[in-house]
């Protein structure tokens, strides 16, 4: 990866920004076993699986919905699930239940992106940024909502453009909206299958960020250019290999 051609960066969102390498499936686990709900694995990937599918397929999300509300509607399609097949104690209020894991899950992501915002504000100073998801077409006010709208000189939202990753071309379109070629972009993503390996087939520098993942970990990770941590990581990142192109983390 030269880093002396890169004048801007695609990042991810889902994963990325919001959870700082931890995959949502992962996140709301978390959240769970802190609000002691006793859940089998599989009881919980299935209700996970059952909550995407409805919001991909059945549930249209209007583009003023927020990150909150989008939330609280992920959770609700879980929990009921997981009533409605008997996970859950027949007694639980699942109104109470649902606001614990919300309100928990909402201030872990305020508090997450609050520090990633500084991030952004720094590397928007010095690259242009955008930013391409698999969303629901309310990526936009998300952004808003968190106070990083400004940060994005593009905004590629999968359910706008209707392009899915692992296509290729989402990535192409955040390329031409940032103006600029692919070898001259790097791409920050949690997910090695969705964002290095399709960035890295049309030409894009990678960096992957290596966190907590719902999928086993590849055995082969030669697409990425680099590997972080975190994103804090990634501003030192740039800095050192521009100063040593050789280096690889």
């Amino acid at each position: 990866m030269n880093t002396r051609n890169i004048k801007g960066l695609l990042f991810d969102f889902g994963g990325t920004i919001d959870t700082n390498g931890i995959h949502w499936c992962e996140m709301l686990r978390i959240v769970y076993q802190q609000c002691n709900l006793d859940l089998s694995d599989k009881a919980y990937d299935q209700a996970y699986l059952h909550a995407e599918n409805q919001l991909n397929t059945n549930i249209k999300i209007d583009s003023s919905v927020t990150y909150r509300e989008m939330l609280a509607q992920k959770v609700e399609l879980q929990l009921r699930f997981l009533k409605e097949n008997g996970f859950l104690n027949e007694n639980e209020n699942l109104d109470e239940l649902a606001d614990l894991v919300n309100t928990t899950s909402y201030n872990i992501i305020s508090e997450i992106i609050k520090e990633q915002s500084i991030v952004l504000e720094k590397l928007s100073k010095k690259y242009r940024l955008g930013l391409v998801s698999n969303f629901y077409g309310n990526m936009e006010t998300v952004l808003k909502e968190f106070g990083l709208f400004e940060y994005f000189s593009c905004v590629i939202d999968s359910a706008l453009v209707g392009i899915r990753k692992p296509d290729p071309r989402i990535w192409q379109t955040g390329a031409d909206s940032l103006g600029l070629n692919c070898n001259e972009i790097a791409i920050v993503g949690d997910s090695y299958a969705m964002d290095v390996i399709p960035a890295k087939s049309i030409g894009c520098n990678t960096i992957w960020l290596e966190g907590k993942s719902w999928c086993t970990s590849p055995e082969d990770v030669s697409a990425a250019d680099r590997i972080i941590h975190k994103l804090s990581d990634l501003e030192t990142l740039l800095i050192e290999a521009r100063n040593n192109e050789h280096i690889l983390l």
